[in-house]
């Protein structure tokens, strides 16, 4: 096979989703103009309340699946189930925040055989690949035992580049929303809470919560610590088992109970450890070198379900140390001015 031509070869977005649909109904009906793929297959994560078919764009090519009974985000095993039940045999993997910067062109990258192309560019517009789909499930897919944000598009890139050729996907054609880290991770536990703006997250708040942006860049961090060391640990390939879903209606599906892949419990705990060690460096301000010298690691979980101790320590600290910065950059400021001045009056 030589380069893909879409219109020949089929292709199929994919785009999965929890909870996101604010996400969902600005960028469907753009990517709806676009008349290259000949499906969308968005899969519904259990989100609450369900997505319906009517609030899409009226395009015969949109497909709605929904996984049912899901209660937390699980970004690796929702994409593996989105591609298997995809039915083109190209894949453009588009998250729920991202479409195509012109829709009306017919420009599409050419994939060469035994090649992918993937996002580079960090940000919003990281994870974006194209991709046939033998080559995808070949490699097993995304690493179902890494959970949350971060290092699972790595781990499957590391996999993919052992026999293809990954090559830069042109972003320049690629738009996505703004959104900050809290709601990247609001599906996560214990993060229900964060105030998003009414439109998915986009319009800021009159007053920033900094404390809640602190705990969502920790629980981001501790979620790709871990992930990196399950990847090390835990190598994923075609032959380990993959969830298994039974079908409840139609393009209606359920994880089979006991089939998601779990760890072994000493490498869980010893990842467990990891991710508790590097939240609470965030939250208190403390190197992770600091905390491993100073506290047992069967301490770890215990201090840190101490939440409002915790919040109230990190609310403190930056009531404190913000309005300090800000206070000593201004008097920097003012000093170079005042500098300058004496400056030009001296060679006046």
């Amino acid at each position: 096979m030589g380069a893909s031509d879409p219109a020949r070869e089929g292709l199929s977005i994919v785009t999965v989703v929890m909870n996101r649909l604010a996400h969902l109904l600005d960028t469907a009906p753009r990517l709806s103009e676009w008349s290259v793929h000949r499906e969308h297959l968005i899969l519904d994560w259990s989100s609450d309340p369900p997505i319906s078919r009517q609030s899409l764009p009226d395009d015969s090519r949109i497909r709605l699946v929904r996984v049912e009974g899901e209660r937390l985000w699980h970004l690796t095993r929702a994409y593996n189930l989105a591609f298997r039940l995809a039915r083109e045999p190209l894949i453009l993997k588009l998250d729920a925040d991202c479409w195509i910067d012109d829709p009306s062109s017919s420009w599409w990258p050419r994939l060469e055989a035994g090649s992918y192309q993937r996002s580079a560019t960090g940000g919003g517009l990281n994870g974006i690949v194209l991709i046939r789909r033998q080559d995808f499930l070949a490699v097993g897919g995304f690493h179902e035992g890494l959970q949350g944000y971060g290092h699972d598009d790595k781990d499957l890139y590391g996999r993919l580049d052992r026999d293809l050729n990954g090559a830069a996907l042109p972003v320049e054609r690629l738009q996505t929303l703004e959104h900050g880290d809290a709601e990247r991770v609001a599906a996560q536990r214990g993060l229900r809470r964060l105030r998003l703006g009414a439109t998915g997250g986009r319009t800021p708040a009159a007053r920033p919560d900094h404390l809640a942006a602190l705990e969502a860049i920790a629980r981001m961090e501790e979620s790709k610590a871990i992930n990196r060391l399950l990847a090390e640990r835990w190598p994923w390939s075609c032959e380990q088992a993959h969830t298994r879903y039974e079908s409840v209606g139609p393009e209606r599906w359920r994880a089979l109970p006991g089939s998601e892949p779990q760890a072994e419990p000493a490498l869980m705990q010893q990842a467990g450890a990891l991710g508790h060690r590097v939240y609470l460096s965030i939250l208190l301000g403390l190197p992770e070198r600091f905390l491993d010298q100073q506290i047992p690691q069967h301490d770890l979980e215990r201090i840190r379900s101490w939440e409002r101790v915790l919040q109230l320590q990190a609310r403190l600290r930056l009531l404190l140390l913000l309005p300090l910065l800000r206070l000593g950059l201004r008097l920097q400021r003012a000093l170079e001015r005042l500098k300058r001045s004496a400056g030009r009056r001296g060679r006046s």
